[in-house]
């Protein structure tokens, strides 16, 4: 192989394998969430669920929040979110539930 193709292989070796390890991390923790939902909800009626969601944070705690992913459980009575990593949970009962908005940027 000639000298001048060592280095790009390498950069393409290492960027599939860092690829590889990010997805192989995302599905442990998918399997472990989904794993804590069906414990922490067993018996209980679920109406819809996702064990991967992104976490934009709450604006009632400013600005020193991180970005994260979880699992939302929707029931007939709450709307349940796991944080994955700080492990976190926050649940809200639907009456309490004013209004619904759709944000796409972190923490506005």
């Amino acid at each position: 192989m000639p000298t001048y193709l060592i280095t790009p292989v390498w950069v393409a070796v290492g960027v599939v394998s860092l690829l590889f390890v990010i997805v192989l991390f995302q599905r442990l923790f998918r399997a472990r969430l989904g794993r804590l939902v069906f414990e922490r909800f067993a018996g209980e009626r679920i109406l819809r669920k996702d064990s991967w969601v992104n976490y934009f944070g709450r604006s009632q705690k400013g600005l020193s929040q991180i970005r994260g992913n979880g699992a939302l459980v929707l029931t007939d009575s709450a709307l349940w979110f796991l944080l994955a990593v700080p492990r976190r949970e926050i649940e809200i009962p639907l009456d309490q539930v004013t209004c619904v908005t759709i944000t796409r940027s972190h923490l506005k």
